[in-house]
């Protein structure tokens, strides 16, 4: 049986209201929910980026990993991170992430390719067709984690949108990065997990 490609996605800063009601247009992820496992209630371990995915990518909480904020922590190098497991699965593992999940703090720990984007000052979904020719080159199986920054304060605004600072630009940009990950998806092939 051949091992399935694994595709994990973050949106930082995307809330459940926002995608489970029905007043924001989001039907990819609506979609990707209804096919697969969707949580209405989860609890953070951290109110920060970098403490969260070390948790997210160890199963540990901060005092065991050892990531409490970004900057002068480092996470253990006692504990296996998820890009290890799924290497040493014969994975092949990719990272794609924005903003705080930066090399020098471990939390990337195990994945032969990590692109790390500037968080502020870029164009919205700037990445993506970069980011889609490089998924065109994976080998079967991978792992790969997909974290974006667009709806994360300051929010983003696509080409067309007007900026805006409040919960309508919020929205807004919601919508589109629903609408923006896409050719993402498409990339990451039926398939993928």
């Amino acid at each position: 049986m051949e091992l399935p490609n694994v595709f994990l996605l973050a949106v930082d800063s995307l809330r459940a209201d926002v995608v489970f009601g029905d007043h924001v247009a989001t039907p990819l992820m609506d979609s990707l929910a209804s096919k697969g496992t969707s949580f209405t209630q989860c609890i953070c371990t951290s109110t920060t980026t970098t403490p969260s995915f070390s948790s997210i990518l160890t199963g540990c909480y901060p005092p065991k990993h050892g990531v409490r904020g970004l900057q002068g922590y480092r996470l253990s190098p006692s504990l296996t991170t998820m890009a290890e497991a799924f290497a040493a699965a014969g994975y092949e593992t990719h990272a794609e992430v924005t903003g705080p999940l930066l090399p020098e703090t471990g939390v990337l720990r195990g994945f032969e390719q990590a692109h790390h984007r500037q968080a502020y000052k870029v164009p919205f979904f700037g990445w993506r067709d970069e980011v889609v020719e490089r998924m065109s080159s994976y080998v079967r199986p991978w792992f790969m984690l997909l974290h974006i920054w667009e709806v994360h304060r300051p929010y983003r605004s696509p080409p067309d949108f007007a900026k805006r600072k409040d919960r309508a630009g919020y929205e807004a940009a919601v919508t589109a990065t629903d609408e923006w990950l896409r050719p993402v998806l498409d990339a990451a092939g039926p398939d993928a997990l």
